[in-house]
């Protein structure tokens, strides 16, 4: 028999402000988002946003072809023109690995419920809104835009 408890915070989301900061320096943007499975539906809610002067390095951006599964989140400008994305492994998906009773690496994928994921984007003076998209077998999907 399992216990499961799942808690959900009170807090509605928040976006600290860009207060006196250049629009020529870099910025990194980190969205904290909460992902929830309800059957066939998907829900998510971004509980935090927050700008920070600095860079992060190329390898972070991802724009590798997505998979069913997959997740991207990009940065357009105001006419939705997407220019920076990063893409999220399958974020409802955990894959473990483990040594069975037979003593062999055993690899189970497990379909999770729930999940919470972080973004790092960089951001320029031309954002203007940020989408959060998944991959499904039909195409893409939209699941959350947010202007900046």
């Amino acid at each position: 028999m399992s216990l499961w408890i799942a808690c959900k915070s009170t807090q509605s989301t928040t976006v600290v402000p860009q207060e006196n900061v250049s629009t020529d320096d870099p910025q990194i943007l980190f969205l904290l988002y909460n992902i929830t499975r309800l059957g066939d539906t998907i829900q998510v809610l971004l509980e935090q946003a927050i700008y920070a002067q600095g860079v992060l390095k190329d390898a972070h951006l991802d724009n590798e072809a997505m998979s069913v599964g997959d997740w991207r989140c990009t940065v357009a400008d105001v006419d939705g023109r997407q220019s920076i994305s990063h893409r999220i492994d399958r974020p409802l998906s955990y894959r473990a690995e483990y040594v069975n009773d037979k003593g062999e690496l055993e690899t189970k994928n497990i379909e999770r419920q729930n999940a919470t994921i972080t973004v790092r984007l960089p951001i320029r003076n031309w954002a203007h809104h940020v989408i959060l998209e998944r991959m499904t077998e039909e195409g893409i999907e939209q699941l959350h835009n947010k202007k900046l």
